[in-house]
């Protein structure tokens, strides 16, 4: 992760995102760049002392650091995520020096927990998995709330009665997918459905076809998979079908 994407998700993209995960790469140059920010503040207002520009450059400082507090504290509670731990854990900060030497160890030097946990995927593991799909030369399509949709070549067999699911609200709300092969559904862009919610899986379900029946599949998902309001694991689907996926609906048409 670079210095400019660290600071671009967490004072833009996850100013106040409570959930899911942050890397431990992202939580030191945020901190860093706080610490430049102070140096030179500091050396501005000293040498702006006797001048007319004291009270604005004061005022511009102060402004930044009140914007800076939300999305400094909603980084430490994913850092705390990625630990597997709970954003309760940031309390500690208020105990004088013991309770934040060890929040400093649990979000400066604590390694972050591979694969997914029960707050997310690795944000790391994203991030590469993004690095390498845009380096490909597939068709994607880039919607304006930057979820990509990327489409795998694969062998596909056309159906007499193929079904189509009708996303009803979240990110892809409004749109609609004829399903003629096996589809699967969550954040990782290896999806043919990527969702950019932080409470889905990276691969959380999957849509399969045998002759003419189709399935959904759970793939072991954190938040699990939802059929007419019951969770499932491998069940057949029908026309109207409601499918809930973390807080995300989809309508099955036939």
């Amino acid at each position: 992760m670079t210095f400019s994407k660290a600071l671009q998700l967490t004072f833009i993209k996850n100013y106040f995102n409570f959930q899911g995960r942050s890397s431990r790469t992202e939580y030191l140059y945020s901190y860093l760049f706080i610490f430049i920010f102070y140096i030179i503040s500091m050396t501005v207002i000293d040498s702006s002392m006797y001048s007319d520009g004291l009270l604005f450059f004061t005022l511009l400082i102060l402004l930044f650091y009140l914007y800076s507090i939300i999305p400094m504290i909603s980084l430490g509670i994913r850092r705390l995520h990625d630990t597997n731990l709970s954003g309760f854990y940031f309390l500690l900060g208020i105990i004088p020096i013991v309770g934040a030497v060890i929040l400093i160890y649990l979000c400066a030097i604590k390694v972050g927990d591979k694969g997914t946990n029960q707050f997310g995927p690795n944000p790391l593991e994203e991030i590469d998995s993004n690095v390498i799909n845009s380096s490909k030369n597939t068709s994607n399509e880039i919607s304006k709330n930057t979820v990509v949709e990327r489409k795998i070549e694969k062998t596909t067999v056309e159906h007499s009665n193929p079904i189509s699911l009708q996303i009803l609200n979240g990110s892809l709300r409004g749109r609609k997918y004829k399903i003629i092969e096996d589809t699967s559904l969550g954040r990782a862009s290896d999806n043919e459905i990527v969702f950019d919610e932080p409470t889905i899986s990276s691969n959380h379900c999957e849509i399969t076809i045998k002759e003419e029946e189709f399935r959904i599949k759970d793939l072991n998902s954190t938040n699990g998979t939802y059929l007419n309001g019951k969770k499932v694991k491998n069940v057949k689907l029908k026309d109207n079908d409601i499918i809930k996926i973390s807080n995300v609906e989809i309508k099955v048409i036939r």
